[in-house]
């Protein structure tokens, strides 16, 4: 049976794959299906210049090890400076506002604050801890305002209410309804949409995969109500990207897409469906196959696009790379052979465009999502760098900055 995990910003798939890279089987690192996300915060009006908070891990003898840094600029040439940097426990999530920063990791469960000086140092300021209420560590953040977030564990299935500024639980809510069958354990993806807070549920086991059973839980803050959906039209849908329509749209990751490719038992085409984020209500009459919108098989990873309204899809082109019978999943998913493909007919039946002046890239590549800029980022084996290149302009990418670590997130403050 797979073991229970929280995903922030689909994380998971990304680390899934961290054996493989640090062993120095590709020179692109993210994950085993995922595009991140990276959460972005208005400039904070004090003391010192604006910059961005980088939340990763490096590898050291004792395994992976969490870090925070800073760094003014995600410009050429710009890097974290790690021995200024915060020393975390591995599966971090981290979310800010302006220059204080709260970080969940470690081996307990709790979230720290910490403030950001003019001299872009860290200062601790204050825990809140979990622990009494029955969670475990690992969970993710969920940072609504100054006085409300959500700490939510999915292993669990619960979801802690407490206030950022006096750092006290407030209240718990169940995540009944996302419970995954006998046998089968749970991916848990957290977005933050139109004021809501999304969780993406999607279910396997160990010996058939994902199948396709796809939960949403949608929170409303107000009310801390909690509504769930389901389809059973679109499994291993380990990727999520805001349409800007109003819909949050769920795609397959990489590997249950290759899975596919592949011919394993009990896989299942790769598919896009999307759901209402004011509702939390699947639009049942929205199911598209993502090998047809490229006209490549396998595809998968779906990542928001240049504009609001489109999206960006990952697909193998073996005409860089054929895929040999007998290929093992993670050979096709580490092959640098995957090409990005824009999808701008959300609600139509258009297909998607390839974008061929972007760089091919592995499917563990990871595409981040830093205010309004794009970013495809390049980790070396081992975590040593991860090198960004900004594909925001499809027509012009540029090289970025090389940061110092496997970059997870990028805030700005």
């Amino acid at each position: 049976m797979l073991s229970p995990y929280r995903i922030s910003s689909s994380l998971f798939c990304w680390l899934s794959v961290a054996a493989l890279l640090i062993a120095g089987c590709g020179d692109d690192a993210s994950g085993d299906t995922d595009a991140g996300t990276v959460d972005g915060a208005s400039p904070d009006a004090g003391p010192g210049p604006a910059g961005f908070i980088v939340c990763g891990i490096t590898v050291t003898p004792d395994g992976l090890t969490g870090f925070a840094g800073l760094t003014d600029s995600l410009a050429a040439g710009s890097d974290v400076d790690l021995s200024r940097a915060l020393e975390l426990g591995g599966g971090i999530s981290c979310a800010n506002q302006g220059r204080t920063l709260y970080v969940a990791g470690g081996e307990t469960a709790q979230v720290t604050r910490y403030t950001i000086g003019a001299d872009a140092s860290f200062t601790e300021d204050g825990t809140i801890s979990f622990a009494g209420v029955g969670v475990d560590a690992g969970g993710s953040i969920a940072l609504l305002s100054e006085t409300k977030a959500y700490y939510v564990d999915g292993a669990m299935l619960t979801v802690v209410v407490w206030n950022p500024s006096t750092l006290l639980i407030e209240g718990e809510l169940s995540l009944e309804g996302l419970e995954p069958p006998e046998g089968e354990g749970i991916g848990i993806i957290v977005e933050e949409r139109a004021g809501r807070v999304v969780l993406v549920a999607a279910y396997g086991d160990a010996v058939n995969g994902n199948n396709q059973r796809l939960r949403v839980a949608l929170i409303d803050p107000a009310t801390d109500a909690v509504t769930v959906d389901e389809t059973r039209s679109c499994g291993g849908s380990f990727t999520s990207a805001d349409g800007g329509d109003g819909f949050l749209y769920l795609g397959a990751g990489v590997r249950p897409a290759v899975s596919f490719r592949l011919g394993l038992p009990e896989t299942y085409a790769p598919c896009l469906v999307r759901v209402d984020v004011t509702t939390g209500e699947f639009d049942d009459g929205f199911l598209r196959d993502l090998n047809e919108l490229t006209g490549v098989n396998p595809t998968g990873i779906v990542s928001p696009g240049p504009t609001p309204g489109t999206l960006l899809l990952t697909g193998y082109d073996e005409s860089v790379l054929p895929i040999e019978d007998g290929a093992a999943d993670f050979e096709v998913q580490l092959a640098e052979s995957w090409r990005t493909y824009l999808l701008e007919d959300l609600g139509g039946s258009a297909p998607a465009t390839l974008l061929d002046n972007l760089p091919v890239v592995t499917g563990v590549t990871r595409i981040l999502t830093v205010n309004d800029r794009i970013y495809f980022g390049f980790a070396s084996p081992g975590f040593a760098t991860s090198s960004l290149v900004d594909i925001t302009d499809p027509d012009a990418p540029a090289d970025a900055a090389v940061l110092s670590g496997g970059v997870l997130q990028i805030l700005s403050y």
